[in-house]
């Protein structure tokens, strides 16, 4: 059993005892969470895709290849154990927040997003998905000599600390990032005008149906006679 064990105080000044505290579990934790979470943005991706991203040239191609790489590397983290399989999710899911911040600042292939919920909801399970499997990732695999767990514990420690601060200034970057992105198209209000391209000629407001005998400008229709 994968375990590390931790010393305890024992009853009536009998000495110290051993209680294993399961890895197992953690590292389980770990890997059904970072399944999740690449299947989630793998879902959403689909769901942008579907509703309209897919027209959208080059941007539609990317979205697809996202939506698969996703639902394979989730199914791949639940399906092994392996940090391969975990670290893999993990730059991947680093990268399309990466390539989500890129689309809102500078464009991406010539389009340019805008802030929207789906973006935002995206960002913030890329974020948590990359903790998890980065995490998974740098997670001791066997339990060795006394010091060679106390040298596991340091790694640990700093690795931990180091994907904490990644995820909190990729967290802090995407709030800034949507914080400063154009939002979306606002609704048009009741009875305002709103711009209509019929064929080649561009229309504001709704049109109106004129009386019957009447023209749009008012006047009688001509009856051939003067």
């Amino acid at each position: 059993m994968d375990t590390d064990p931790v010393l305890l105080a024992g009853q009536g000044g009998s000495g110290l005892g051993q209680r294993p505290v399961p890895r197992t579990q953690v590292r389980l934790g770990l890997r059904l969470a970072g399944s999740g979470l690449l299947i989630a943005t793998g879902a959403i991706h689909l769901d942008l895709y579907l509703t309209g991203y897919r027209s959208i040239p080059t941007i539609g191609w990317l979205f697809l290849f996202q939506v698969i790489a996703a639902f394979v590397l989730g199914a791949a983290v639940l399906a092994s154990a392996a940090r391969l399989a975990a670290a893999a999710g993990a730059v991947f899911s680093l990268a399309t927040l990466g390539g989500y911040l890129l689309s809102l600042w500078i464009g991406l292939f010539g389009f340019k997003e805008v802030r929207t919920t789906a973006g935002i909801a995206a960002g913030v399970v890329e974020v948590a998905a990359f903790a998890a499997l980065a995490g998974l990732a740098a997670m001791p695999a066997e339990r060795g000599r006394v010091g060679g767990r106390l040298l596991a514990r340091l790694w640990s420690g700093v690795v931990g600390a180091s994907i904490a601060a990644v995820s909190v200034v990729a967290l802090a970057v995407l709030g800034a990032s949507v914080a400063a992105a154009t939002g979306g198209p606002a609704p048009t209000a009741p009875g305002a005008l709103k711009a209509v391209r019929i064929g080649v000629a561009r229309c504001t407001g709704s049109p109106r149906i004129p009386p019957p005998g009447r023209h749009a400008t008012g006047r009688a229709p001509p009856t051939g006679r003067r």
